[in-house]
């Protein structure tokens, strides 16, 4: 547990979205989120302003932990994705036969062997494999705003 800080020292940021909505939060912008416009504490603003500041600060009273669970879930989203792209692009990659993966017939036709098929299917597995994983991560994202 962390130590309490004076209502007072709690800091809150402004700052502006790309789309001009001014955002009060914990946590100033990330990069290309937003522009920050200052940073407050409740002890710099009217006193008409200091219970709206002061449900900001209550808000983040568990510190960056949301904030972090946030990134923690984004990250694994964005690893799953990657995961997904790269076993796509194998799998489409793989489509050509290898050497030694199409047998030639007498009669100038070519069969392919069970090896082609093998390795065909080890692809599309990894594909659903990452799939799934893809759909675990959205839905443990998804639970964090319990929708």
């Amino acid at each position: 547990m962390g130590i309490a800080r004076p209502a007072f020292a709690v800091v809150v940021y402004e700052w502006r979205e790309p789309s001009g909505v001014v955002v009060y939060s914990q946590w100033p912008p990330h990069p290309g989120e937003g522009v920050l416009l200052r940073t407050l504490t409740l002890a710099d603003v009217p006193a008409a302003q200091r219970s709206t500041l002061a449900r900001i600060a209550a808000a983040g009273a568990a510190g960056d932990e949301p904030r972090r669970a946030w990134e923690r879930a984004d990250a694994r989203v964005a690893a799953a994705l990657e995961r997904l792209r790269a076993a796509e692009r194998a799998l489409r990659a793989g489509q050509e036969p290898l050497p030694g993966e199409r047998r030639h017939l007498v009669n100038g036709h070519s069969r392919l062997t069970r090896a082609y098929f093998d390795r065909i299917a080890a692809l599309e597995a990894a594909v659903a494999r990452a799939r799934a994983e893809l759909r675990a991560a959205y839905s443990a994202r998804d639970a964090l705003t319990g929708s």
